[in-house]
């Protein structure tokens, strides 16, 4: 669908509004990160009627959101190159949460605990019919934090990645739009980050094999410096591109002279990465690290 079709479609929906001086926020923060919490005050509400228990549930539901929201992603450890390593408490062993950890663990985090805690409170104390609503919640917010862990991981493999750059290399970071954003939050993103955007409107909406090659190639035609050797993040998952895409990238060291090191696929919806910092922005940015 071309942009003009897009837009006027947009224009006559009912339940979706075009804000033109906003950022689209990240979806599973705000579908999980933050109207769960809502439920939860909903839930207690319908269910405390004594004004000093249900503050008393209101302060325990506001310290857990301040740490899932705040302070979970401080407490979890990546190397300066990208690495991970076996931590001795349970909520904090990235390899563990991965299922790559089969080390014993003999430390638990007291901060953390408070999620189990706080549901364990609230099974023994509500009434059936919100039990529903609880399980809902509480398994939102399990996603919730399984994406901040993800996230955390990325980033630091995203800032690894720059570390490795010299005069010859460059890291391309392709992000496939789910909001439209004016021009302006563009060229803020732009100067703020210190990159080069180049942006790609396509007629054929899959995000196939075909169409994310197209668009690194017209990069490649156009790029005032262009690398000897480029490393790839991209937020469409690898099965978009089995085999069709790799037979295409075989050859861009034959047709463009530059060598594709590496490809970090990272699947729709699992995690978002620094460069667009928490909002869908651009198509293909290429950072200008020369």
């Amino acid at each position: 669908m071309k942009k003009t079709s897009f837009m006027g479609r947009l224009a006559n929906c009912s339940n979706i509004k075009y804000w033109d001086d906003m950022d689209g926020l990240c979806l599973t923060y705000n579908d999980y990160g933050y109207t769960s919490f809502e439920s939860l005050i909903a839930i207690a509400h319908n269910t405390f009627w004594q004004k000093d228990q249900l503050n008393n549930v209101l302060q325990k539901i506001d310290a857990l959101k301040h740490h899932l929201r705040r302070n979970y992603e401080r407490e979890l450890m990546v190397n300066a190159d990208g690495t991970i390593e076996h931590d001795s408490c349970i909520s904090h062993c990235l390899p563990y949460a991965f299922g790559d950890c089969y080390k014993i663990h003999n430390s638990r985090c007291s901060k953390c605990d408070q999620f189990f805690e706080f549901f364990g409170f609230m099974h023994s104390h509500i009434k059936e019919d919100q039990m529903t609503a609880l399980e809902e919640a509480k398994e939102h917010l399990q996603y919730f934090l399984a994406h901040s862990t993800q996230k955390v991981y990325l980033n630091a493999q995203f800032k690894a990645t720059l570390t490795t750059l010299d005069d010859d290399g460059a890291l391309l970071v392709a992000n496939y739009k789910m909001r439209i954003l004016p021009k302006s939050a563009r060229e803020t993103k732009a100067e703020f980050f210190e990159i080069k955007t180049y942006d790609h409107w396509s007629s054929d909406t899959k995000q196939d094999a075909w169409f994310t090659a197209s668009a690194f190639e017209a990069v490649f035609e156009v790029i005032k410096h262009k690398p000897k050797w480029i490393r790839i993040i991209s937020d469409n998952g690898s099965h978009y591109h089995s085999s069709e895409l790799m037979a295409i990238v075989a050859h861009w060291n034959e047709w463009y002279q530059i060598e594709v090191r590496d490809w970090l696929f990272l699947e729709p919806g699992e995690a978002k990465i620094t460069i667009d910092s928490h909002h869908a922005a651009v198509s293909v940015l290429y950072l200008l690290l020369f």
